[in-house]
């Protein structure tokens, strides 16, 4: 298996506030990565994907896909690709290669927020610029989105 290059990607900050306001997530072309400006907690016990738990995520990524309108094409696509978990090096988070995507097994060492809800928004909050970023102390805080990631690639 090829990993594709690194270029700019979408850039996943973990979900932490600062002067109040939540940290940007940056959408670029590219893999996604976290910001090489942050670093998970030391000795923090990194929440990880497994099969079980990536299947109800990326269920509920194509779900919200054919919501949005895709074409029928467009869904029987999403349904073709195949998901595979791995401990991928740096700062990747995911990649996706033809039908395959990748995803990292503990987010960089930051850790999954796999939302048991993931049709709603809940453990969100909405910056004044619209960026969404996970409300202080919800279990999504100081996680990456597994869900952001899965409809990332």
């Amino acid at each position: 298996m090829q990993l594709l290059g690194l270029g700019t990607g979408l850039v996943l900050t973990p979900n932490r506030f600062e002067d109040g306001l939540p940290i940007k997530v940056y959408l670029q072309g590219g893999p996604l990565r976290t910001n090489p400006d942050f670093v998970p907690v030391p000795g923090g016990a990194a929440d990880v994907v497994d099969s079980g738990g990536l299947e109800m995520i990326t269920d509920a990524a194509i779900a919200a896909w054919v919501a949005s309108g895709v074409s029928p094409l467009q869904e029987a696509r999403l349904r073709g690709v195949r998901f595979a978990i791995d401990d991928l090096p740096g700062s990747r988070l995911g990649f996706a290669s033809g039908d395959l995507v990748v995803i990292d097994r503990d987010a960089g060492g930051f850790g999954w927020f796999i939302d048991p809800t993931p049709d709603d928004d809940v453990e969100f909050v909405r910056a004044t610029d619209g960026i969404l970023a996970a409300a202080e102390g919800t279990s999504a805080d100081d996680r990456m989105d597994l869900l952001t990631a899965v409809m990332h690639e």
